[in-house]
């Protein structure tokens, strides 16, 4: 049986993954929002967030994750990812 220590070691990788992943997410968007702005695309793009949604919630039911905090995280991610587009895109 595992110590508490090496539990929360295993856990406090896990957060050093989440985070290095959402740095590379945040270079994505910046990306993203350049080829919005070049080919004039709106930020917002509706159903490609009803997709995101529509993904996400089945990711929570096969990782048995309650499928209302799955959505809550991916709300701010996505509103984050929207201000970077829109920051990237103002600052031209």
């Amino acid at each position: 049986m595992k110590t508490l220590d090496e539990i929360r070691a295993e856990v406090d990788c896990i957060d050093q993954l989440i985070i290095e992943q959402l740095g590379r997410r945040k270079l994505l968007s910046l990306a993203i929002g350049r080829l919005k702005r070049e080919g004039k695309y709106p930020i917002y793009d509706t159903a490609r967030e009803e997709s995101l949604k529509t993904a996400h919630a089945s990711l929570a039911k096969t990782y048995n994750l309650d499928p209302l905090f799955v959505a809550r995280l991916f709300r701010i991610i996505l509103k984050h990812s929207k201000t970077l587009q829109k920051r990237s895109q103002n600052h031209l």
